[in-house]
C-alpha cells in the first residue's frame, strides 16, 4: 500500500512537472521579436468603404406607348473592406445591430483583402473588428481592438442643387445623421460656391506710348486742340496777309 502511494505520488510529480515544462516552452517561443511582429500586422488591419456604380436590368413600362420594356439603371452600392488580413492573423467582425460575429481568415480574403457589400444603408451601423494572433507559437493572442461605422445613403445627394457640388452634405454616403433640411442645404451649397467663385479677373492695364497717351488723353486732346487752333490762326493770318 505504501509503495503504491510512493509510485503514485512520483507519477503526479512528474505529469504535473512535464506540464508545467510544455506551458513554460510554449511561452518561451513567443518571444518578443514574434510578438513585434505581429502587433506589427495587426496595426496594419484597416476597413474602408468604397461607393461603386452597378449597372443593372430592369423592366418597366415606356410613359408614351405604355410597353413593357428592358431598361438600365445605375446605383450606387456601398463596398466594406478589411485589409492586410495575413496568415499569422485573423479577424472577429461584430455587427453591434444585429449582434452577428464573424471570423474572417486569411483563406477567406482575396490577397488579403475580405470584402462585402452593405446591405442596410438607410441607417448607420457600427462594426467592432478585434485582431487575434494566428501564429502557431502565439496562438489566440488579442493584438488590437477597432471600430468602424458604415456610411448610410444621403437622401440628399440626389437633389439638383447637389449636383456637381462637392462637398460633404451632398456626398451619396455619410458617416453621420442627417440633421438638416432643404433650406439648410440651400444655404451651405450657396456658401460653397460663393468662396469657391472664381476670382474677376481685371482687364490688363495698356503699356509703353499707349498706354501714356490713355493715362494723359485730356492733356493729349486739350494739346491737340490748341495746337490745331494756333495752326489754322497762323494759316488764316497768312491768307489775309497775302490779299492785301
Amino acid at each position: 500500500m505504501i509503495k503504491l502511494v510512493k509510485y503514485s505520488l512520483i507519477i503526479s510529480f512528474v505529469v504535473v512537472t512535464a506540464f508545467f515544462s510544455s506551458v513554460v516552452n510554449a511561452d518561451a517561443r513567443c518571444d518578443h521579436r514574434e510578438r513585434a511582429a505581429l502587433n506589427a500586422a495587426a496595426r496594419s488591419v484597416r476597413t474602408e468603404f468604397e461607393v461603386v456604380y452597378k449597372t443593372e436590368k430592369s423592366k418597366g413600362y415606356a410613359p408614351d406607348t405604355m410597353d413593357l420594356m428592358e431598361v438600365e439603371i445605375t446605383r450606387a452600392v456601398l463596398r466594406i473592406s478589411v485589409y492586410n488580413i495575413s496568415n499569422e492573423i485573423y479577424v472577429t467582425q461584430y455587427n453591434r445591430d444585429t449582434k452577428k460575429h464573424k471570423f474572417i481568415y486569411n483563406s477567406d480574403t482575396k490577397n488579403g483583402v475580405y470584402s462585402f457589400y452593405a446591405k442596410d444603408l438607410d441607417e448607420l451601423v457600427t462594426y467592432e473588428y478585434v485582431v487575434f494572433s494566428n501564429h502557431p507559437n502565439c496562438g489566440g493572442e488579442r493584438l488590437r481592438t477597432y471600430t468602424f461605422v458604415q456610411p448610410r445613403a444621403n437622401p440628399f445627394s440626389m437633389l439638383g442643387i447637389c449636383q456637381g457640388v462637392d462637398i460633404p452634405e451632398c456626398e451619396p454616403f455619410i458617416t453621420r445623421d442627417v440633421n438638416y433640411n432643404d433650406l439648410d442645404l440651400n444655404k451651405v451649397v450657396h456658401e460653397h460656391q460663393e468662396r469657391n467663385k472664381p476670382p474677376v479677373q481685371e482687364d490688363e492695364e495698356p503699356k509703353g506710348l499707349f498706354a501714356w497717351i490713355i493715362k494723359n488723353i485730356f492733356y493729349v486732346l486739350g494739346g491737340t486742340v490748341l495746337i490745331g487752333a494756333a495752326v489754322f490762326g497762323i494759316v488764316y493770318f497768312v491768307r489775309k496777309r497775302s490779299e492785301l
